[in-house]
């Protein structure tokens, strides 16, 4: 005998991505908000990537040689590097978030949304002063997709759209705020 709610509720999910498998089709998250996903230009990754400086491994004196050589066995480097590609992962899901995710209505203007971020946790009061103060309003904007409309269904399947493999999507996940 099988599990009906189970069954019924896995039955459900693959019709709510059904739904949002073509291009520019207009859908409403979990949430009610009406968005429309499109693939994102490779150019775009690499833009947001360029941003985030290397990881310089030191140098040091060879004693025998009496040259300067790199250290990339330093673990303040290894560190460095860690953290650079934890930055790479995590700008590349907010690529596909910001580009990859396009609001049918506009970012709500009662902002009381961005007050449960910094209650949650998820930004700090100094974030949330900035999206504020942004004239362009694309900070504001970023912050709604990410916390608020964003999802990892929603950005898997943006990441299907633009040729994201399983293995870069599931490297870039793990950053991501809404993952459980």
């Amino acid at each position: 005998m099988s599990n009906k709610v189970a069954q019924k509720a896995v039955i459900d999910t693959r019709k709510a991505v059904e739904k949002r498998k073509k291009v520019g089709e207009v859908f409403s998250t979990a949430k009610g908000i009406k968005i429309k996903l499109s693939p994102v230009a490779t150019s775009l990754f690499t833009e947001a990537m360029g941003k985030i400086k290397e990881a310089i491994p030191p140098t040091y004196t060879n004693k025998q040689t009496g040259k300067e050589e790199l250290n990339p066995a330093s673990p303040q480097y290894q560190k460095d590097l860690k953290k650079v590609e934890k930055d790479k992962a995590e700008a590349s899901m907010n690529v596909l978030i910001l580009f990859g995710i396009e609001l049918i209505d506009s970012v709500p203007k009662d902002t009381r949304w961005l007050d449960l971020l910094v209650y949650g946790e998820m930004i700090t009061k100094r974030e949330k002063k900035e999206a504020l103060e942004d004239e362009t309003g694309i900070d504001l904007e970023f912050l709604y997709k990410k916390y608020v409309v964003a999802d990892v269904d929603i950005t898997n399947q943006v990441a299907r759209m633009t040729g994201v493999t399983q293995e870069q999507i599931a490297s870039a996940t793990k950053s991501f705020p809404n993952n459980s």
